[in-house]
């Protein structure tokens, strides 16, 4: 139980510090580049769905 706390605590505290230093680096994004990421990201779920689930049934 303890780890389990330890790792909560340490990934709040890498995101309290990593998102406001992305959010003022970052750079935006043009509606070209959001529109082909986005056409990857549905066939990319499914592969993982379909891969969680052969390792499940596997294993």
């Amino acid at each position: 139980m303890l780890n389990l706390l330890l790792i909560l605590v340490l990934l709040f505290a890498v995101l309290a510090i990593l998102l406001p230093l992305l959010e003022k680096r970052g750079k935006e994004m043009t509606p070209e580049q959001m529109q082909r990421m986005s056409r990857w990201l549905i066939p990319l779920i499914a592969i993982a769905l379909v891969l969680q689930a052969i390792r499940y049934f596997m294993g």
